[in-house]
């Protein structure tokens, strides 16, 4: 991410689809939104990885309502800071009206 020192420290609100991977510990999460910067051919899933501190239990994708404090990590395997989301709230709700992001 350019610059991601930026963000470190802001708390953000924000509607996503938040759901578990196989390869992330329990109370951590995916959450984001499907993105088109072009083209339907160039969809994908757009995410940042998302610690709660308490216990939710999530079957397959559900949208929710986020706010969560931004802190920026060195990833040494990518040799690149990322943000990780610390989730202070989290509400279930209902999809957004476009669910998909597009720059199009």
């Amino acid at each position: 991410m350019y610059d991601a020192g930026k963000y470190h420290g802001k708390t953000v609100k924000f509607k996503a689809m938040i759901g578990s991977r196989p390869e992330l510990p329990d109370n951590v999460f995916a959450v984001g939104r499907f993105v088109m910067t072009c083209c339907e051919a160039d969809m994908q899933f757009c995410w940042l990885i998302a610690f709660y501190n308490r216990y939710y239990e999530i079957q397959g994708e559900k949208w929710a309502m986020i706010t969560a404090d931004i802190i920026i990590q060195h990833h040494e395997d990518e040799n690149a800071d990322i943000p990780i989301l610390y989730i202070t709230e989290l509400y279930e709700c209902e999809a957004p009206k476009e669910m998909i992001a597009s720059f199009a």
